[in-house]
């Protein structure tokens, strides 16, 4: 996001607006078999698998490695693909901004700082 090189009030107010234009998004169905299996394997992961007697799970995919791999990941689980990567990336930024006190309210939330940023160091680094 653009305004992530702003101050944080700046990106504070581009949040804001956006969480009024952002359309709703529905997805209507879990990646199928097939899409998942048109996927690409990641050996790796499914090598530490069996080492740990952890072959009875699913198949591990490979997901993007561009800082974007959670986001990668879900959107893989959900539709088979990529396509919603910034999609989520960007709603979770706004989400995490716009209501950024509940979630430095949560009983948890002093453990969460302690393995990462501050909050708002945390927020600018998801744009």
């Amino acid at each position: 996001m653009e305004a992530s090189r702003g101050s944080l009030d700046n990106f504070k107010f581009v949040c804001r607006r956006e969480l009024n234009i952002l359309p709703e998004i529905e997805i209507r169905h879990r990646a199928s078999d097939d899409q998942l299996s048109a996927c690409t394997k990641d050996y790796v992961s499914e090598a530490i698998l069996r080492r740990c007697g952890m072959t009875d799970r699913d198949i591990p995919l490979k997901s993007l490695s561009d800082r974007c791999c959670l986001f990668s990941s879900a959107s893989i689980a959900m539709t088979g693909d990529n396509r919603f990567v910034t999609e989520l990336r960007v709603r979770t930024c706004v989400e995490m901004v716009t209501n950024h006190e509940i979630y430095k309210a949560l009983p948890n939330a002093p453990d969460l700082l302690d393995t990462s940023p501050s909050f708002d160091e945390s927020s600018l680094d998801c744009a």
